[in-house]
């Protein structure tokens, strides 16, 4: 079918009369009652709000590609190294000195805008006839398109981020001087690139490819056992925790990590069968750990020295500072230190607890089985009305109006000071572990190496490199730890823009 435009309303697509039998390309506007489509022949047609209509331009090359900057400064490219440009009244063509055709623009403002493309557009094969061009808001000039390679699209978030796509699995980067070339991990021909920030772009392509570019690099950590490892915190890069259960017949674990040791085990005195599931420091001399035999265990820079807080499962530990300090686990347990002793609270709740996090001392919320979520003021616990049943495994929040639960099914809830809803995760995988440094930069991870980032729009999939089961996340600024099954730890670092 040709001269196709479908129209989305938020619930769903329905078709529009686009008053041309012409094939349509490319799609672009500034409102509601703005919108070009650009396609064949040089077609483009007009959308007020109301209808589509049909605007003349020359010469009537066929149109790939439309966007502008205002609602007088829009281009279109095509074939035949075809620009026109409407200024608000009439579409003028542009000059360029150049018989190849162009497949897409974009731009950055009205002095910085790119044109990318080959000799032909429809040939996906075809490695070494592409074209770059600029326009400084006066004139359109060619750049290197580094081994002429052939381009199919252009995008990007500023003047120095700024990616172009093609055949053979080629990326560009400009970096604000020079174009760079990337690598993709693909030879697959590249049609289109688009992203939410300069490091969340995805480029997709013939063959069902996607290539994800995250600014991130993930490495493995080699650790000093194969225990399952619940729990990871972390005073700074260079002083990481994490905590588990025994292997070989040995019980349960707490790892050290520092610059000169690596990780390693720390002497505990567990008993036989016990887990350490939680782990939190207010700073690295002083760190505390609780079990599934109701102990505590605290560090205060030379040794762990062992309390018995309660008579059930202890699996999360939190606190606002060193004389406030709360620990949740089985039929509801809740219990607090106030830096002399540790006493029962009464959670209102039977619900196994499996997290607990806060903000500050007025502000602390606890989760667990059949979706429960506690919020603590300062002076009680109170039930908060939870949007899932799901079993929610760990919380964390970058304000009183930003925080994340996650759980069992791909289950994230938000909540934002107000009430608790429910998000597209992009998996139904378990998540067990969330964590981030902001409100556009937040991690989940889970079963078969799930592991998604946030960044104030969506949650996206990382490539984690692994299938293992994880089981938390914790991290200081850009550095993060992920633990799991068989004494797996990862660190994620997030890193300059590089594909």
């Amino acid at each position: 079918m040709t001269g196709t435009i479908v129209h989305y309303n938020g619930h769903e697509w329905a078709p529009q009369e686009s008053h041309t039998n012409r094939s349509l390309r490319s799609v672009w506007g500034t409102a509601p009652n703005n919108l070009f489509a650009v396609g064949d022949g040089g077609t483009i047609v007009h959308y007020d709000g109301h209808e589509w209509t049909s605007q003349r331009v020359s010469p009537h090359r066929s149109l790939r590609s439309i966007w502008g900057t205002a609602p007088n400064n829009v281009f279109a490219v095509g074939d035949g190294g075809t620009i026109v440009r409407y200024d608000g009244h009439d579409w003028a063509p542009q000059n360029l000195d150049t018989a190849k055709s162009l497949c897409s623009v974009w731009g950055i403002d009205p002095a910085n805008i790119f044109a990318v493309g080959s000799g032909d557009c429809e040939d996906h094969h075809n490695r070494s006839d592409g074209i770059i061009v600029h326009y400084d808001g006066h004139r359109w000039t060619s750049q290197d398109a580094i081994e002429h390679r052939s381009l199919r699209s252009v995008w990007g978030t500023a003047s120095s981020s700024v990616f172009a796509v093609g055949n053979d699995g080629t990326i560009l980067r400009h970096n604000g001087h020079n174009w760079e070339l990337q690598f993709s991990s693909t030879y697959a021909p590249l049609n289109g690139v688009w992203g939410s920030r300069p490091d969340s772009v995805f480029a997709v392509g013939d063959y069902g490819t996607i290539v994800h570019h995250d600014g991130q690099s993930m490495e493995p950590m080699e650790t000093p056992t194969n225990a399952w490892l619940y729990g990871v915190w972390t005073d700074g890069p260079n002083e990481v925790f994490a905590v588990g259960d025994g292997d070989y017949n040995t019980y349960g674990k707490i790892l050290h990590y520092d610059t000169s040791q690596g990780w390693h085990i720390e002497n505990i005195e567990a008993s036989a069968d016990e887990i350490v599931y939680g782990i939190w420091g207010s700073d690295s001399n002083n760190v505390y750990a609780t079990s599934d035999f109701g102990a505590v265990l605290h560090y205060n820079g030379e040794a762990w020295i062992r309390t018995k807080a309660a008579d059930n499962a202890l699996f999360s530990i939190w606190g606002s500072d060193r004389a406030n300090i709360f620990a949740v686990g089985g039929n509801g347990t809740v219990v607090h230190y106030d830096g002399e002793r540790w006493r029962l609270m009464d959670s209102r709740t039977t619900k196994k607890l499996s997290d607990v996090w806060g903000l500050d001392a007025t502000h602390v919320f606890a989760v667990g089985e059949n979706g429960t979520i506690l919020h603590y003021d300062g002076e009680e616990w109170t039930p908060m009305r939870s949007p899932t049943s799901e079993i929610l495994f760990d919380v964390w929040g970058s304000s009183r109006a930003n925080v994340f639960a996650v759980g069992d099914a791909g289950t994230i809830v938000r909540y934002d000071g107000t009430s608790w809803t429910t998000m597209p995760s992009s998996t139904s995988q378990r998540l067990r572990g969330v964590w981030g440094t902001g409100p556009e930069d937040v991690f989940a991870v889970g079963v078969n190496g799930t592991f998604l980032h946030y960044d104030g729009i969506s949650w996206l999939k990382f490539n984690s490199t692994t299938s293992a089961y994880f089981l938390n996340i914790w991290g200081y600024e850009g550095t993060s730890f992920i633990v799991g099954e068989a004494g797996t730890i990862l660190r994620h670092v997030q890193a300059a823009s590089t594909l």
